[in-house]
C-alpha cells in the first residue's frame, strides 16, 4: 500500500516542478544595468552598457526584455548611446520621423517622443556640413530609409510584445493549472488516505475472517476426525460382535452336529446290541429247542430200555450243562455289550462337555500351547512367568493336570512370534492351535 508521505512527496514535487523549469528558463537572462524612471512612457530605451530592452508586461507589472536581431542576438553597441545617460554623459537622441511614429501608433505601444534607435551623439558641426551638402533626394531617401527601419522596429516591438502577451498568458494560464492541480492532488491525497483507511477497515475484516473461517475449519477438522474414529471403533466393535456371534453359532452347530452324530453312533450301537441279544437269545432258543428235542428222544429210549432212570440221567446231563453255559454265554454277552455301550456314551459325554468347556473358556483366535500338564503350582508359576512377559493367558484343568495356553492372538503370525519367544524360554514342546 502507498504511503501517505509518499503521495505527499509526489504532489509537492509536482506542483513545483513547473516553477523549476521557468526559474531554468530565465536563467542567464540579461537584465538593465540601470532601469528607466517610473514614469517613462518609452517602448524601448539603452541602458548605461549601450544594450537594448523593450518595454513588456501589463499595466502595473512591466518589465524590460532584450531586444534581439535576426540572428536572436542581444542587440548591443558601444556606438548606442544610454537613453538615461549618468550625470557626467549628455543623452543624444535621434527624432523620430512621423511615419514611424504612426507606425508606432498603430501597434498602439509606442508614443511620440520614443527613441527607436539610439546612435551616439555626432558633432552639431559636422551634421550640418552633411545636411547642406546632400541633395533633397538623397534627404527624402534617407528619410524613407528611416522610416521604414522605424516601421519594422515597431513591428518587432509589437511582435515582442505581443510574444511576451502569450508568455504571460501561458504562465497565467500555467499556473492556473498548476493551482487546478494542486487542487485535484489534494483532492486526490484525501481520497486516498479514505480509501487507505476504508482499505485497512476492509483488510482487518478480511483477516478477521479468515481467522474464523481458519478456526471453523479447524474445529470441523477435528470434529470429523472424532466422529471418524468413533465410527471406526463402532465398526470395530460390531465387526467383533458379528463374528464372536459367527464363531459361537458355528460351535454350537459343530457341538449340536457332534452331539447328533454321537447319540446317532449310540443309537446304532444300541440298536446292534439289541439285535445281538436277540440273535444270542433265538440261539439260545434254539439249543433249548434242540435240547428238548433231545430230551424227548431220552424219553422214548427210557420206555424202551430195561433201566430209564440211569438212561435218563445219562442223557440229561449234558443237556443241563448245555442249558446252563447257554445261559451264563447269554448273560455274560449282555452284560459286556451294556458296559461297553455305557462306557462310549460316558466317553462320548465327556468328549462333549470338553468342547462346551473349550468353546466357553477360549474366545476364537490363536493360541501357543506349552504342550505340558502341570500341577497346580507349577501351572500358577508358569502363568505368572507369561503374565510379566506381556502375555494374555488361559488355562485348561483336566483332574489334577492343568494346561496352559498363551493368546489369543488375531493372526497366525503374532502367534508365531510368541511361539518363538516361549520356545526360546523353554517350552521345546509348544505348538500353535486355533481354537
Amino acid at each position: 500500500m502507498i504511503s501517505k508521505k509518499t503521495i505527499l512527496s509526489v504532489g509537492l514535487l509536482a506542483i513545483a516542478m513547473p516553477h523549476m523549469a521557468s526559474a531554468q528558463a530565465l536563467k542567464g537572462v540579461k537584465t538593465p544595468a540601470n532601469l528607466p524612471p517610473a514614469d517613462y512612457n518609452g517602448v524601448q530605451f539603452v541602458d548605461h552598457k549601450g544594450c537594448i530592452f523593450v518595454r513588456a508586461g501589463r499595466l502595473g507589472d512591466i518589465s524590460w526584455v532584450p531586444r534581439i536581431d535576426q540572428t536572436r542576438k542581444h542587440m548591443c553597441s558601444k556606438t548606442y548611446a544610454s537613453t538615461f545617460p549618468k550625470a557626467d554623459e549628455k543623452p543624444v537622441v535621434e527624432a523620430v520621423e512621423p511615419t514611424a511614429v504612426a507606425a508606432l501608433d498603430r501597434g498602439k505601444v509606442a508614443y511620440k517622443g520614443d527613441v527607436i534607435k539610439p546612435v551616439a551623439a555626432p558633432d552639431t558641426s559636422l551634421v550640418q556640413i552633411k545636411e547642406n551638402t546632400l541633395s533633397a533626394a538623397q534627404k527624402a531617401k534617407q528619410a524613407a530609409t528611416k522610416a521604414a527601419e522605424a516601421e519594422r522596429e515597431a513591428q518587432l516591438a509589437a511582435q515582442e510584445i505581443a510574444a511576451d502577451k502569450l508568455r504571460q498568458d501561458a504562465i497565467a494560464k500555467k499556473e492556473a493549472d498548476d493551482a487546478k492541480k494542486a487542487e485535484q492532488l489534494a483532492s486526490a491525497m484525501k481520497a486516498a488516505e479514505e480509501a487507505a483507511v476504508a482499505d485497512d477497515v476492509i483488510k482487518a475484516q478480511i483477516a478477521e475472517k479468515i481467522t474464523q473461517d481458519k478456526q471453523a475449519r479447524l474445529e470441523k477438522r477435528a470434529a470429523d476426525k472424532k466422529a471418524r474414529a468413533l465410527a471406526l471403533e463402532q465398526k470395530k466393535a460390531d465387526a467383533k460382535a458379528a463374528r464372536d456371534a459367527r464363531n459361537a453359532k458355528r460351535e454350537a452347530d459343530r457341538l449340536a452336529s457332534a452331539k447328533k452324530r454321537e447319540e446317532t453312533r449310540l443309537a446304532s450301537l444300541k440298536k446292534r446290541e439289541e439285535a445281538k441279544v436277540a440273535a444270542a437269545n433265538k440261539k439260545a432258543e434254539k439249543v433249548a429247542a434242540q435240547a428238548a428235542a433231545k430230551s424227548i428222544k431220552v424219553a422214548k429210549v427210557e420206555q424202551v430200555v430195561t433201566k430209564p432212570s440211569k438212561v435218563a440221567e445219562v442223557v440229561k446231563a449234558p443237556v443241563k450243562k448245555v442249558n446252563e453255559k447257554a445261559a451264563a454265554l447269554k448273560e455274560a454277552a449282555i452284560a459286556k455289550k451294556v458296559a461297553i455301550a455305557a462306557a462310549k456314551k460316558a466317553r462320548a459325554d465327556e468328549k462333549a462337555a470338553d468342547e462346551a468347556a473349550k468353546a466357553q473358556a477360549f474366545p476364537s483366535g490363536y493360541y501357543v500351547d506349552l504342550g505340558t500338564n502341570l500341577n497346580a503350582a507349577r501351572a500358577q508359576a508358569v502363568v505368572s512367568r507369561l503374565s510379566a512377559s506381556g502375555y494374555r493367558v488361559q488355562t485348561r484343568v483336566t483332574g489334577n493336570t492343568t494346561q496352559v495356553f498363551a493368546g489369543p492372538f488375531r493372526s497366525q503370525s503374532n502367534a508365531r512370534v510368541a511361539f518363538y519367544q516361549v520356545t526360546n524360554e523353554g517350552f521345546k514342546k509348544a505348538t500353535v492351535v486355533k481354537k
